[in-house]
């Protein structure tokens, strides 16, 4: 399942819509983005700089996890813009997040980084307990 979070600077509001089985649910409203003022929008990148697509980011992190065999489950995360707002995130734009399940396979239970725009992976620290 894929949810999309979407943007209108029209309306100041945020959508969400999920992908399940290939099919898209309705828009669903999810929420405010007044707090995104003019100057914040115009700072929202163009996404013809996202040059790897999940498959691919999915591929480098399974590289780069030391698996041996697939891991049983994984999540990806995935934002092209971080606004001045939620200056607190980790999240870096334009970066796929991915993380394994590692159930078996051997790989790292870590978060691994892959950068849509070059390509670059990176296997995140280990968090903290």
């Amino acid at each position: 399942m894929w949810a999309y979070l979407f943007g209108s600077p029209k309306s100041e509001k945020l959508y969400v819509v999920r992908v399940a089985d290939g099919k898209a649910m309705p828009a669903a409203e999810y929420g405010s983005a007044k707090q995104l003022g003019t100057f914040e929008w115009a700072k929202v990148p163009n996404l013809d700089q996202w040059k790897i697509d999940s498959n691919e980011a999915y591929d480098r992190a399974y590289k780069a996890s030391g698996a041996k065999t697939p891991p049983p489950q994984y999540v990806m995360g995935f934002l092209t813009y971080v606004p001045k707002t939620e200056q607190t995130s980790t999240a870096t734009p334009f970066t796929w997040a991915v993380q394994f399940d590692p159930g078996a396979s051997g790989a790292t239970p870590n978060v691994i980084d892959v950068n849509a725009t070059t390509g670059d992976t990176k296997v995140q620290a280990a968090a903290p307990q």
